[in-house]
């Protein structure tokens, strides 16, 4: 390469696409790997001019802050919470930034279950952006919208992403007090190559096209999710063995972003106002049936404007909140401790390149015969009812 730029190695890039965004000469693509996670390409086109590098948030990482306050919420609508992944803190949040003028940005399915980030200036639009994405998201052109809304338009920005999407977006647009960052508790994020591959194959063999994907499934409680695939034809269909391998695989830590296995950003200091997740590891008197069912959130303030937003929700009747401990918090999410780990994620992908998707089913999720017959006859709601008795005896 003749120009002399020191992006990031690949093991520490995030993919955020903000040095593409910045090239005054349009001279670095972000181009995808084998595994569909995007990469900085530079051409010939480059002068040395440093623009990407500066903005850069792997080589100029912004201040984290400490967590101010903790809370286990929820949204006082019904409906709302049992659809969302946890308790549906989220689309309070951005049903209020609507209602104030503002514009929300988060994670979405396109018509090709490609998982993108998306402006959304309707309430009516805001369900797309609701429920977890263990996808790596393309922003695309969402650097570009972000600072017209901020710029141009001179309207508040309610940003929803991981960490280091966050991160980027604040080194892009500084302090501005017209961006508001929602930073999600993010363990790691999986192969978009890997989720088309599921994909595809589901639509083989099952002749049916696929228009939706929920990957925090409720219906058995929040603390037993299932995956569940809506087919044109057919509708939902809950996915079991070798129809669920991408869920089995993102646990396993096997197909994520190296950046994810040594990421500075699973840490209780956090880049965003407010850090939303699952409020795991709460006290067992604190939990009844039915938050086990509809899912109770952890919400983190970051920054004084993320408390006061949050109080305000509380003082309008749209959350019912309790503050927490934050030790309890942190010690109930690993991902505000560690990041990702994972002995085989090497060997996956050195065999995504010489195996079909058949062929690494059989290897790497490869599921015995007994677990296999009690997966077919045993029905889901026996299984979660089985499964919490355990958890209770021990």
């Amino acid at each position: 390469m003749k120009n002399k730029i020191d992006l990031p190695v690949p093991e520490k890039c995030v993919g955020c696409g903000v040095c593409s965004f910045v090239c005054p000469r349009a001279c670095l693509k972000m181009v995808p790997d084998a595994l569909g996670f995007l990469y900085p390409r530079v051409s010939d086109g480059c002068v040395s001019c440093g623009k990407c590098v500066r903005y850069c948030p792997v080589l100029n990482p912004g201040k984290l802050a400490p967590i101010r306050k903790v809370f286990a919420g929820w949204s006082t609508r019904p409906a709302v919470r049992i659809s969302a992944a946890s308790g549906g803190v989220f689309s309070a949040l951005a049903e209020k930034w609507l209602a104030d003028g503002g514009v929300v940005v988060g994670a979405a399915y396109d018509d090709r279950m490609r998982v993108r980030h998306v402006i959304c200036r309707d309430g009516k639009d805001l369900a797309a952006l609701r429920g977890s994405k263990y996808v790596q998201s393309d922003l695309g052109e969402i650097f570009k919208e972000s600072c017209r809304v901020i710029l141009e338009e001179k309207r508040p920005l309610l940003f929803c992403g991981t960490p280091c999407q966050c991160a980027a977006l604040r080194a892009l647009c500084g302090d501005s007090e017209q961006l508001f960052l929602c930073d999600l508790i993010c363990y790691g994020v999986g192969a978009p190559e890997i989720f088309r591959r599921q994909i595809d194959f589901l639509e083989r063999r099952y002749g049916d096209r696929i228009i939706g994907w929920n990957m925090r499934d409720k219906r058995f409680g929040w603390q037993y999710p299932v995956h569940v695939a809506t087919f044109k034809c057919a509708g939902p269909r809950i996915l079991r063995g070798r129809d669920d391998i991408y869920s089995s695989g993102y646990s396993r830590g096997l197909f994520m972003r190296e950046s994810c296995y040594g990421c500075r950003f699973c840490t209780a200091d956090r880049t965003g106002d407010l850090t939303l997740g699952d409020f795991w590891g709460l006290k067992d008197d604190a939990i009844t049936r039915d938050d086990c069912r509809r899912g109770i959130s952890l919400i983190a303030a970051i920054s004084e404007r993320g408390e006061k937003l949050l109080q305000d929700l509380i003082a309008d009747g749209k959350l019912v909140c309790r503050q927490e401990e934050i030790a309890m918090a942190v010690s109930g999410n690993i991902a505000l401790r560690k990041c990702a780990e994972s002995a085989a994620h090497g060997r996956f992908r050195e065999d995504m390149s010489s195996l079909s998707f058949p062929e690494l089913q059989t290897k790497y999720f490869h599921i015995p015969l007994w677990k296999a017959l009690i997966k077919r006859f045993v029905p889901l709601r026996l299984q979660a009812y089985l499964a919490i008795r355990r958890k209770l005896k021990s």
